[in-house]
């Protein structure tokens, strides 16, 4: 049992005083808190009102190092930027980067009722490009259309990255597509649906040996402020912490041509697995003959893949060509094997046999070659007849639009 001396226990009863006084202060802020809280929610603002320090960049320099800080206390009314995007330049498309180089030009409207004579101390949306990744040239201008409507036009020379699918490969079709964004939380990108985005033909500078592309240029949104145009939002939060609170992406599609590949190394490959065969005119004493040839056919068909391989990026599943090439290696490796158990045969029946049995097996590989390739050509024609009339869709419903538009 514990024992403590009388200046102890009124040390002991005066911290244990301000203990509870402490806590009694805690709960009151807290209830405080609370109230401001409820008093915020119930006031209903169809705008944003927020002192903060917002990042706007200069009119000559949208992505370079001057810059421009200012303090915003005033009411920051939503801007609609009806926004066009083309593609005035697609020099080259990098499959083992997935990226595409080009000059891209955005055109941005918006509607302002502070319009300047000189638009020096104009506002402009500040966009961005999301998945530039090498950003050589970028060129500005910014005009009045009328008395409130302002016109900017910023044309951007680089390089682009992008997620590519190979999984059709070579027949895949690959999207190029360029997303823009705004760190402004007033500003609201949408498609300028009088001017449509588009391409300029005469600036393709593609290899039209491998790649095709085709007319349309679809313009897709995310824009959380459609459907929370009346909420409150933390404008500082948005602006410093540079989230995407209003993006636009631009996207036209590339095809490929699959003349190289399919020739060189699909054709290439079936050739060599069909002369496989002949090694049938070697006498069954002659196995180790047969399985040298058979396996020289087959680290063909590897060195053919990894050729194909250092043109693409490294990727979890398996392509097209990689699907025949795999398929044609386990047949060849079965083949190895059946004609080192042919090496018993002479053993097993009689000689007159022998030849007979080789001939049969040789009809059964030949079989077993035509189901394969029969099933592997309907299972990649549907999915590449899918791809293809999605994409000869797209490019009809845009020629009505430019009809429309006259």
């Amino acid at each position: 049992m514990l024992y403590f001396s009388q200046e102890q226990e009124i040390l002991l009863k005066t911290l244990v005083e301000q203990r509870k006084k402490r806590a009694e202060l805690l709960k009151k802020a807290v209830e405080q808190l609370k109230q401001i809280q409820d008093q915020n929610i119930k006031r209903e603002k169809p705008i944003l009102r927020k002192k903060s320090t917002i990042l706007n960049l200069r009119k000559d320099s949208l992505w370079h190092s001057r810059f421009q800080l200012h303090e915003s206390t005033e009411t920051l009314d939503i801007v609609h930027v009806k926004t066009k995007v083309c593609f005035l330049k697609i020099i080259e498309i990098n499959s083992k980067n997935s990226t595409f180089s080009g000059d891209i030009l955005i055109t941005m409207k918006w509607k302002t009722q502070d319009c300047e004579e000189s638009l020096h101390n104009t506002w402009t949306p500040a966009i961005k490009i999301y998945n530039s990744i090498n950003v050589k040239k970028v060129h500005g201008h910014i005009s009045k259309i009328d008395n409130e409507t302002v016109q900017q036009e910023v044309k951007v020379t680089g390089v682009y990255k992008m997620p590519m699918d190979f999984r059709m490969f070579p027949y895949d079709m690959q999207k190029l597509a360029v997303t823009i964004y705004t760190s402004e939380a007033r500003a609201i990108l949408s498609e300028d649906e009088e001017q449509l985005s588009s391409i300029n033909w005469d600036g393709v500078k593609l290899n039209q040996m491998e790649w095709k592309l085709h007319n349309h240029v679809e313009l897709t949104d995310s824009n959380p402020f459609q459907k929370k145009i009346n909420q409150k939002y933390d404008l500082e939060t948005i602006t410093s912490s540079g989230n995407m609170a209003n993006k636009l992406t631009a996207a036209c599609h590339a095809i490929r041509r699959p003349g190289f590949y399919k020739y060189n190394v699909l054709g290439s490959i079936l050739l060599l697995t069909i002369v496989s065969g002949s090694v049938y005119g070697v006498s069954p004493d002659g196995v180790q003959y047969r399985i040298l040839c058979t396996l020289f056919v087959l680290m063909t068909a590897m060195s053919l893949r990894s050729n194909v391989a250092s043109r693409l990026p490294t990727v979890s599943y398996f392509s097209l060509m990689d699907n025949y090439i795999f398929i044609q290696k386990v047949y060849l490796t079965v083949v190895v094997i059946i004609y080192a158990l042919l090496t018993i045969l002479p053993y097993v029946v009689d000689e007159e046999l022998v030849r007979p049995l080789e001939l049969a097996t040789l009809g059964g590989e030949a079989i077993v070659q035509f189901i394969l390739h029969v099933i592997f050509t309907l299972h990649y024609r549907r999915k590449y007849r899918e791809q293809k009339t999605l994409i000869i869709k797209k490019d009809e419903e845009y020629m009505q639009k430019l009809k429309i538009q006259g």
